[in-house]
C-alpha cells in the first residue's frame, strides 16, 4: 500500500497533509484493491481527509476505483452519513450525486443495496438526487429495495420513491391478474411457505392463549350466592377492558389462522388478500393481547405497592410493541399526511434501536 494510502487508512491527518505537500503525485495511485487515497479516507468517513484531497487536487473528485464508484458511492456503500451530509453540502461535488457505475448504479441504488436506511434518508431527503435512474438491471433504487430489509424499503416508500416503469407493470398485473404472473409479484414472494408457517404458529399460539386467558379471568370466579360461577371482579372497568381486548386479540388471530391455512392450500387470491390484511390482523392481535395482559395485572396488583410500577413497566412495553408493529401493519404507500407524520417518527425510532442512525465503525 503506498504511504499515502495507508495515512488515509490509518486516518493520520498530519501526514496526509505533508504527503500532499511532497508527492501529491501519489493521490493518484491505485492500491491492489482499485482505491485511490481518497476513496480509502472515503470509505472511513473521515470528513478533514476528503476535503484535504480535494483542497490540493480538486480532480480528485472525478476519481473512480475498479468499479466505476465515485467517493460518494464509496460513502454510501460503507453507511459513512456525516460524509454524505458533507459531500451533499458542497456545491462542488454536486455532480457526484447522480453518477452511475460500471453497473449502473448511483449512490442511492448503492445504499440500498447495502441495507443502510440512514444513507437513503439523507439522499432522498436531497430533490437533486434523482430517485428514477435506472440501473443496468433495469431497477430503481425502489425495485431494489423491495427485495432488501424493511427499514429501507420504508426510508424509500416514505420519500415517494417510484419503481421503473417495467416493474411497476409487473406490480400492477401481479395484483390485478391472479395466474402466474401473480408468483413475480414481490408481495407474493414475501409469504413462501416458510413464512406462512411461522406466522400460522405465532397466530395460534395467540388464539390459544387468548383462549385460556377467557376461561382463567384475573380475580377468579364467586363460589357462593346468588352470583356463583360469576367472575369476581366483573363490574371493575379495567375487567371490562380486559374482556374486550382479550376477545379482540383471539378472533382476529383466528381470522389470521383461517385466512393462512387458505393461503397454504395454494389459493393465489387468498395470497393476496393476505398480504393485505394478515399483517395488520396480527398486529392488532398482538397489541391488544398486550393491552389485556396489563389491565389483567393491574387488576389483581391494584392494591399492591408494586401496583403504579407494574402498569408503568407495563405501559412502556405496549408502547414498543406498538413502534416495532406499525411498520409491519401500516400501508407504507398511503398518501395520509397523519401517516406519514407517524411512520416517519416510526422509523426514526427503529433507526435508532437498531443503530442505523449511528455512524458505521
Amino acid at each position: 500500500m503506498p504511504p499515502l494510502a495507508l495515512a488515509a487508512y490509518i486516518g493520520n491527518f498530519d501526514a496526509v497533509r505533508c504527503l500532499l505537500d511532497k508527492c501529491s503525485n501519489d493521490a493518484y495511485r491505485q492500491d491492489t484493491n482499485g482505491f485511490f487515497p481518497i476513496h480509502i479516507a472515503s470509505r472511513n468517513g473521515n470528513i478533514k481527509i476528503v476535503q484535504e484531497f480535494l483542497n490540493h487536487c480538486p480532480d480528485l473528485k472525478e476519481l473512480h476505483d475498479k468499479q466505476g464508484r465515485n467517493i460518494l458511492h464509496v460513502a454510501a456503500a460503507y453507511g459513512r452519513a456525516k460524509l454524505v451530509e458533507y459531500m451533499l453540502g458542497t456545491t462542488k461535488l454536486e455532480m457526484l450525486l447522480n453518477e452511475r457505475d460500471n453497473f449502473g448504479n448511483t449512490p442511492l441504488h448503492v445504499a440500498v443495496q447495502n441495507w443502510h436506511p440512514r444513507i437513503v434518508k439523507i439522499l432522498t431527503r436531497d430533490k437533486r438526487v434523482h430517485q428514477k435512474i435506472l440501473n443496468n438491471k433495469g431497477m430503481t433504487a425502489f425495485d431494489i429495495a423491495e427485495k432488501s430489509e424493511k427499514l429501507t424499503l420504508m426510508a424509500l416508500r416514505l420519500a415517494n420513491a417510484p419503481r421503473s416503469e417495467i416493474q411497476r407493470v409487473a406490480k400492477e398485473s401481479g395484483a390485478n391478474d391472479y395466474g402466474e404472473k401473480t408468483k413475480n409479484n414481490p408481495d407474493y414472494l414475501l409469504f413462501s411457505r416458510e413464512n406462512m408457517n411461522t406466522l400460522l404458529i405465532v397466530s395460534t399460539l395467540v388464539a390459544a392463549i387468548t383462549f385460556a386467558a377467557g376461561f382463567t379471568v384475573p380475580g377468579g370466579y364467586k363460589n357462593s350466592g346468588t352470583d356463583e360461577g360469576m367472575a369476581t371482579l366483573r363490574n371493575t372497568a379495567l375487567f371490562q377492558i380486559f374482556l374486550i381486548c382479550n376477545t379482540i386479540s383471539m378472533y382476529s388471530s383466528i381470522t389470521v389462522a383461517i385466512a393462512l391455512i387458505w393461503a397454504q392450500a395454494g389459493d393465489l387470491k387468498m395470497i393476496c388478500v393476505a398480504v393485505r390484511t394478515i399483517l395488520p390482523m396480527l398486529g392488532l392481535a398482538l397489541i391488544m393481547m398486550s393491552v389485556a395482559f396489563l389491565a389483567g395485572v393491574d387488576l389483581v396488583a391494584n392494591n399492591l405497592t408494586c401496583g403504579y410500577v407494574v402498569v408503568a413497566l407495563g405501559s412502556f412495553f405496549i408502547v414498543q410493541v406498538v413502534v416495532f408493529i406499525l411498520p409491519l401493519t401500516i400501508p407504507l404507500s398511503s398518501k395520509n399526511c397523519i401517516t406519514h407524520f407517524i411512520l416517519r417518527g416510526n422509523l426514526r425510532l427503529l433507526m435508532m434501536v437498531t443503530r442505523y442512525e449511528v455512524e458505521s465503525g
